[in-house]
């Protein structure tokens, strides 16, 4: 990247309140795994989100290990089975999908300790989770949800006012969201690309900043984006889209096409979806 291509993005990013930085990584707390204050599919919905963002060594590894009887190409075979674990199924199969797709946080955590991993597990789902014990009034959707400078303040404020800020500059730094989307991408995470959720996350507040916490539930309506079937707006057509490639750190994840060869040697259209 040249310097004035940098002072550029430089400018750009004061532009929209500097508030493009990356959410921290969940770590777990002590729990128990018989805990069950969680959405009735919120178990099932986060493994789908897994598979949906492995690249295709890491979904043939899932699939074999898995021991599943349908091809591996079978999408929707795939999506059924995912819904059909039980609680305690899918929480082992979560565990398996963190060690196939290398995630740092799952390894730094359990690393090779099953009790460990499932824990951590466990703990990720709440975290995922917007369902509250009856006796805490602080839940996200209650009258006291706190206001900062117009916007919710939880612990989603920075990706909240990062949305506010991208919907601000429509029609006169952007024309559309989608251009919204790849630039925040660009901009938040540079070379080390982001993840399939840090993005539908990011386009669930740009739709409104101020919405209720983004949860699994909506992660069905804005992972259409990624769907060919369904159009795929955000890895199709237009001026530019997301495609995969290696980061710094050997990690695949997303890129805008017009920043990923700037960053990485190798990236590959998202055919598979």
């Amino acid at each position: 990247m040249d310097r004035d291509q940098a002072q550029k993005q430089l400018e750009l990013l004061e532009r929209i309140a500097k508030a493009l930085e990356n959410n921290k990584p969940i770590k777990a707390k002590e729990s128990t795994l018989s805990d069950k204050d969680y959405n009735d599919d919120i178990h099932n919905d986060y493994l789908n989100d897994l598979v949906q963002g492995m690249n295709q060594i890491e979904f043939l590894q899932f699939h074999s290990q898995m021991g599943f009887s349908f091809a591996s190409g079978d999408a929707t075979a795939m999506s059924d089975a995912i819904y059909e674990l039980e609680y305690d199924e899918c929480l082992g199969a979560i565990k398996q999908a963190l060690i196939i797709t290398d995630d740092e946080d799952y390894l730094n955590y359990a690393g090779d300790d099953e009790e460990a991993g499932l824990h951590y597990v466990a703990e990720l789902l709440k975290e995922e989770n917007t369902t509250q014990p009856k006796n805490d009034p602080y839940t996200y959707d209650s009258k006291l949800r706190e206001r900062k400078n117009g916007i919710v303040n939880d612990s989603d404020y920075k990706i909240r006012k990062a949305a506010y800020c991208y919907e601000a500059a429509l029609d006169s730094e952007f024309h559309t969201k989608k251009e919204c989307i790849l630039d925040y991408v660009t901009e938040t995470f540079g070379s080390q690309g982001a993840r399939y959720t840090d993005i539908i996350k990011f386009s669930y507040y740009l739709n409104e900043p101020n919405a209720p916490k983004y949860t699994n539930a909506n992660r069905g309506h804005y992972s259409c984006a990624f769907n060919t079937r369904f159009g795929g707006h955000l890895i199709t057509g237009g001026k530019d889209q997301f495609v995969k490639g290696i980061n710094q750190d050997g990690k695949e994840k997303y890129f805008a096409l017009s920043f990923v060869e700037s960053v990485t040697d190798y990236f590959k259209y998202l055919d598979r979806k």
